[in-house]
């Protein structure tokens, strides 16, 4: 495959774009954007330059059959990282995510759903505490809980 994009079959350009990758720590993350097609027509490239330092990035991404294929839609789906690194850090930091010796390769999903699924219960319960009645009793026998 030669590294040049083809045009798709509606005529339009894939040429370069600004666009923002959605929020960071420091406000909107902006950055050129370039699609390029591959041999696939649901497998495309992704390229993004930042503007200030000329840094490349680059994205595999995969449409599935039936999709809408945009810029906008791939440069979303591409921001979304970020927010899943960051989650993906707070599980390490403090739920022991990356702290499995494990010998056998079974016992590698065992620990991971174990520790996304105590996750996730930490999250819905500090989402709403006072709407879940295990919290609730607990908060009561401590003498936690809110009057009324």
């Amino acid at each position: 495959m030669s590294g040049r994009g083809r045009r798709p079959a509606s005529g339009r350009s894939r040429a370069a774009a600004t666009r923002s990758a959605g929020q960071g720590s420091k406000g909107d993350r902006w950055y050129r954007w370039a699609w390029l097609a591959t041999a696939s027509p649901r497998h495309h490239l992704l390229v993004r330059r930042h503007l200030r330092t000329g840094e490349l990035a680059f994205h595999y991404c995969h449409v599935p059959e039936g999709q809408v294929i945009t810029l906008t839609r791939l440069v979303r789906a591409a921001g979304l990282r970020w927010p899943v690194e960051e989650d993906f850090e707070f599980g390490k930091d403090c739920f022991g995510l990356d702290e499995s010796q494990v010998r056998l390769y079974t016992a590698i999903p065992r620990h991971t759903v174990l520790v996304m699924a105590a996750l996730a219960v930490c999250a819905v319960t500090a989402a709403a505490p006072w709407q879940f009645p295990l919290f609730l009793r607990f908060a009561q026998v401590r003498g936690l809980a809110m009057p009324g």
